[in-house]
């Protein structure tokens, strides 16, 4: 992974596309704060334009396509990819900026050191919400599947709280929530289970459904390697929920979950802390991190694991009787593994005669009786030296001595639906390169078809899906899985509703 010399704190973390943008301190001298830009999944970074006095950047937010930074009690914007920045009104008697949301095409930031939460409709102009009574510093914001707004943080660093508005941020409730000093971190899953970390005497993670009644999940950890703060909490695209935390004499620890919270595994990335997560499109997962002195450390970001699959190939009628893969990679001290879905089941298996294979392998292998077949290839990173990187992967089969033509071949992919989440729109590019018949089609969690986007022959394109049924009704808050189907392939996409 790329260093960014110098810098002290990687406060946050974004995805806009293939760009990853850092918030950062003391880069590229003491005492400024930058966002830094990488465009090629992290191994070079690149400093973006002046923030003016900025000391640190301490949160991120990316909206129709501009990028936000909340600094020391300022908000600055950048419409072209953080080459040059343009500061935003004033968030009065705000010293620190912590966190970004939007709602609705308001964004609002959440401040210290009085506990205000700001909005902004013009994208220029700030004005105070409704005052949350006793805070002081604003820690995160979240803004959920049914539209309201949750804001954490602490109240004078005892106790912690939560509170919610469902009016847009004129009014809100304090939910009671005053477990350990601060509440740093807020995360809804695709379940709509929400999650809040917490720390200072003890990094616990909490969850709610109904937003009033918490429930603690299992210790993250225990003896030196209990957390003691929870500093971000995100959710991967398999459902998993991340911490990035700190633990006992400083270090830092990224706890993983899949079974919601119930328990907790934890992966050390040395002696500093973890306070912001990222998992991009491609299945990698980011840490930013801080860097100490005595103990400094040779990155500031982490890429743990990660995934690239192939398509669904529909092998006829027929049993399967030779596969072949060639791939193509520099794994750089990581591993790799193999697996293989076939038919409807949903899980992955791991070939055993492919884990940890060398470079440029042809691998063949034989199927009985598997129709649908998919391959997943999984790589991870034991450590910051370990970047690893898949160049290609070319897949052929035989059945009856025909050959079934690879995904570059056939050239079928459905792109990630954007923006994800949405409020109002979203939109969804395709290439579909052969002449077979094809259609579009939004399911629910329940696998039912809510909304057929398009049925044809072949062609590329993007699609504009405001979140409606066939019938022109707008769908509930939640998750929806977009997914391409022709004869050969099955492609599908995860998109997530919020509500207005």
């Amino acid at each position: 992974m790329g260093d960014p010399d110098g810098a002290t704190h990687i406060w946050a973390l974004l995805s806009v596309g293939e760009n990853i943008y850092a918030g950062a301190d003391n880069y590229p001298t003491t005492g400024t704060g930058r966002v830094l830009c990488s465009t090629d999944g992290g191994h070079t970074w690149t400093a973006g334009g002046s923030l003016g006095s900025a000391n640190y950047v301490h949160s991120l937010l990316g909206h129709s396509g501009i990028i936000y930074a909340g600094t020391d009690g300022k908000v600055y914007k950048s419409e072209d990819a953080c080459t040059t920045w343009t500061q935003t009104g004033s968030l009065s008697g705000a010293t620190s900026v912590n966190a970004l949301a939007v709602r609705n095409d308001t964004i609002f930031a959440g401040t210290g050191p009085n506990g205000d939460v700001f909005k902004s409709v013009d994208y220029m102009s700030w004005s105070n919400t409704g005052e949350l009574m006793g805070a002081t510093i604003v820690w995160d914001l979240l803004v959920s599947f049914d539209g309201a707004i949750y804001a954490a943080g602490t109240k004078g660093g005892d106790p912690s709280f939560i509170f919610r508005s469902t009016d847009g941020g004129e009014t809100w409730a304090d939910l009671g929530f005053s477990y350990d000093r601060c509440c740093y971190s807020l995360v809804q899953a695709s379940d709509s289970t929400i999650y809040a970390g917490t720390g200072i005497d003890s990094g616990d993670v909490y969850k709610t459904t109904d937003g009033e009644t918490w429930i603690r999940t299992s210790p993250l950890g225990s003896g030196f390697s209990k957390a003691s703060c929870v500093y971000d909490l995100i959710e991967a695209d398999d459902g998993s929920i991340y911490a990035g935390t700190q633990a006992g004499m400083g270090a830092g620890i990224v706890f993983k979950s899949s079974n919601g919270g119930d328990n907790w595994s934890g992966t050390s990335l040395g002696n500093s802390r973890i306070y912001s997560l990222l998992q991009t499109e491609n299945g990698f997962v980011y840490a930013g991190q801080d860097r100490v002195a005595s103990n400094p450390i040779s990155r500031t970001a982490y890429k743990s694991s990660g995934y690239l699959e192939s398509s669904v190939y529909d092998t006829g009628i027929d049993s399967v009787h030779y596969g072949v893969i060639h791939w193509d990679a520099d794994l750089h001290g990581c591993s790799l593994t193999v697996k293989v879905c076939a038919d409807s089941d949903s899980l992955w298996y791991p070939h055993p005669e492919w884990h940890e294979v060398e470079n440029d392998s042809t691998l063949p292998t034989v199927f009985d009786d598997m129709r649908y077949i998919q391959y997943r290839f999984d790589v991870s990173s034991p450590s910051s030296d370990s970047t690893p990187i898949i160049y290609e992967i070319q897949m052929g089969y035989s059945n009856n001595g025909t050959a079934v033509e690879n995904d570059e071949q056939r050239n079928t992919y459905l792109y990630s639906p954007a923006p994800n989440p949405f409020i109002s729109s979203t939109n969804i590019r395709y290439i579909n390169g052969g002449e077979s018949e094809f259609s579009i089609r939004v399911y629910d969690v329940c696998g039912r078809v809510t909304r057929e986007l398009l049925k044809g022959r072949g062609g590329n394109g993007c699609i504009t899906w405001r979140g409606e049924d066939d019938r022109g009704r707008r769908l509930p808050p939640g998750v929806y899985f977009i997914r391409l189907n022709t004869k050969e392939t099955i492609v599908s996409r995860k998109v997530i509703i919020l509500g207005r």
